[in-house]
C-alpha cells in the first residue's frame, strides 16, 4: 500500500501503488482543464515507499521545485510539480495536513532540496529557479481567483525578468514562455493592457519571434479586450522586420503578427 498523496487545490488524492497518470484527457486519474496540458502529460510510477515522476513527451514538460525534468526521477515528500498552469505537491499520508488557504504575503522560497543540491553554486541557476518558485506561486494565485495577489506578485517578478533581458544574462525560451503566459493571463483577467505590452516588450528584448499558439491566443485576446495599436507591439513589428536569416516559419509567423497589428490599429 502507498503512503503517498497527491495535494491539488484544496484536495488530496490518494496515490495507489501502480501508475498515476495526469493530463487533460478523462481518462487520466487526474484531468486537469488547462490548454498547457498535453492530453497524457505525466505519469508518477508509485511504489510503496517512493514515486517515480516520468514527463509523457508533453509540449511544456514538467518542472520540480522550478526545474524542468524531462527524464524520469524520484520524488520527495514536499516536491512541488508544476503541470501546465496548475502546483501539485507530493506528500506522505503520516505528514498530510489539512490544505490551509495560500498566504502569499509570506510567500518563501524553500532551502536546499535533494534535487537542486548539485546546482547550488551557480547564481544564475538559483535565480532562474527562484523565478520559476514565484512563477509558481503567481499561478496558484490565479487558478484560485485571486488576481490582485498574483498582480502583485508578477508587477516586481516580471520587471526582473525584463532586466535580465535588458541585461543580456541568459533566459531559457521555456522561462520566456511561461512568463508570457502568465502576462497573457493578467492582461485577460484584468483587461489591462499594459501585460500584453510586456509580451511584445520581452520578445522584443529577447529578439526572438513569438511561438504560433501564443499569437492564436493573442489574436483572441486583443479583440476581446480591444487591445490599441500600442507603441509596443508597432516597434517589435518592426525589430523583427530587421532580423535577418530567418526562416519560413518564423516569416510566416511575422506575417500573422502584422496581421495581429491591424487588428488592434482597427480596435
Amino acid at each position: 500500500m502507498s503512503r503517498f498523496r497527491l495535494r491539488y487545490l484544496n484536495k488530496e488524492l490518494e496515490l495507489t501503488v501502480g501508475e498515476f497518470f495526469i493530463g487533460r484527457s478523462p481518462e487520466c486519474q487526474l484531468a486537469l482543464d488547462d490548454p498547457l496540458v498535453s492530453r497524457k502529460h505525466a505519469v508518477l510510477k508509485v511504489e510503496a515507499e517512493r514515486v517515480v515522476l516520468q514527463d509523457l513527451g508533453s509540449r511544456n514538460g514538467v518542472l520540480v521545485n522550478g526545474i524542468k525534468q524531462r527524464e524520469p526521477v524520484a520524488l520527495f515528500t514536499g516536491d512541488r510539480l508544476i503541470i501546465g498552469g496548475q502546483e501539485l505537491v507530493l506528500v506522505r499520508v503520516s505528514d498530510s495536513r489539512r490544505p490551509t488557504e495560500l498566504n502569499l504575503e509570506g510567500a518563501v522560497l524553500p532551502g536546499p532540496h535533494p534535487h537542486t543540491t548539485a546546482i547550488q553554486d551557480e547564481p544564475e541557476t538559483r535565480r532562474a529557479s527562484a523565478f520559476m518558485l514565484l512563477f509558481g506561486v503567481a499561478e496558484k494565485a490565479l487558478a484560485m481567483g485571486r488576481v490582485e495577489d498574483a498582480e502583485r506578485i508578477l508587477t516586481n517578478l516580471l520587471a526582473d525578468f525584463q532586466s535580465q533581458l535588458a541585461a543580456d544574462k541568459p533566459v531559457e525560451a521555456d522561462g520566456l514562455v511561461g512568463a508570457s503566459q502568465l502576462a497573457l493571463r493578467l492582461a485577460s483577467a484584468t483587461g489591462k493592457p499594459t501585460w500584453i505590452d510586456w509580451i511584445f516588450d520581452a520578445h522584443r528584448t529577447a529578439k526572438r519571434v513569438l511561438a504560433g499558439p501564443m499569437i492564436d491566443e493573442l489574436h483572441v485576446l486583443v479583440r476581446k479586450t480591444r487591445y490599441p495599436a500600442t507603441g509596443a507591439l508597432r516597434k517589435y513589428v518592426e525589430s523583427l522586420k530587421e532580423m535577418t536569416a530567418l526562416g519560413p516559419s518564423e516569416r510566416f509567423l511575422i506575417k500573422r503578427l502584422e496581421g495581429l497589428l491591424e487588428v488592434a490599429s482597427a480596435n
